[in-house]
């Protein structure tokens, strides 16, 4: 009986401590909601240095992409093959490579090489593309979101980066730092309901 009458108490007990709980979770928990895409945080901002990287060349072996190892600026252009926003990207990063490759040394390095091979293929990239990049103490390259596009000086520092498709704002910044004029990109097809 007398446990019976504890029970009530135990279990609000346990409520409170569950509120406290959540409460002081809650209150302290560091939430990021990212509502435009400037907002998104940039691994490689602008004036970082960029280290070494060694990667894996699509179709040869493992190499190693050192910044001062060409004449020209690199444009390293980060992707996935299953991601919508670089599909969109496709036209206007075959215009940087065949308009600036002169000036500019064009590098593509995929994430992911679940589907690479037909990628690649299917969009006829002209520049050498690189997967497993890593850092030199072992930790793979990483970005908050692509596709991202970094100009990377000659000593290896972030000139530019931009991140996401290149339209609006994006397509504006690339046009006027690459002195390239980028097509139109592509609509998502969004199913509506």
């Amino acid at each position: 009986m007398l446990m019976a009458a504890r029970s009530p108490w135990v279990v609000l007990a346990c409520l409170g401590t569950s509120l406290s709980l959540n409460v002081y979770l809650a209150a302290t928990r560091q939430h990021v909601t990212i509502t435009r895409l400037s907002e998104i945080p940039n691994p490689y901002p602008k004036g970082r240095l960029m280290p070494v990287l060694r990667a894996t060349r699509f179709g040869e072996g493992v190499a190693t992409i050192e910044w001062a190892a060409d004449s020209r600026p690199t444009l390293l252009y980060i992707f996935t093959p299953a991601c919508a926003w670089c599909a969109r990207n496709v036209a206007g990063i075959r215009t940087i490579a065949a308009e600036r490759g002169k000036e500019f040394r064009v590098i593509g390095i995929s994430l992911s090489e679940t589907g690479l091979a037909d990628y690649v293929r299917a969009n006829n990239f002209v520049f050498p593309v690189y997967t497993n990049a890593a850092e030199p103490d072992g930790r793979k390259l990483t970005v908050s979101a692509t596709p991202e596009t970094l100009l990377i000086s000659r000593e290896g520092r972030v000139e530019n980066s931009w991140i996401g498709a290149y339209g609006g704002n994006i397509k504006t910044q690339i046009e006027s730092a690459l002195a390239v004029h980028l097509p139109e990109i592509p609509q998502l097809d969004v199913p509506r309901k």
